[in-house]
């Protein structure tokens, strides 16, 4: 499941709990978690121990076309 840059930006700073429950949760359905938005290392560290098992964010890397995402994998390829 994805957690969306809003519901992901609202618990964090309101209610971590709540998203620790939710993220509970979606484990106990058997799914995946995805943050998306994550802009910051506190952030990052925050949904890590939350147990979010990927992020997604300004903080690893700004929007980028297929061949600039090939650079980005593979920086030692020309």
């Amino acid at each position: 499941m994805k957690l969306d840059l809003y519901v992901m930006r609202t618990c964090l700073t309101r209610d971590p709990k709540l998203l620790a429950h939710l993220i509970d949760f979606v484990h106990d359905c058997g799914k995946l978690v995805i943050a998306q938005g994550v802009e910051s290392r506190q952030q990052a560290q925050q949904l890590v121990k939350l147990g979010t098992d990927y992020l997604q964010g300004f903080y690893y890397a700004m929007p980028m076309d297929a061949d600039e995402l090939r650079r980005f994998l593979h920086p030692d390829r020309p």
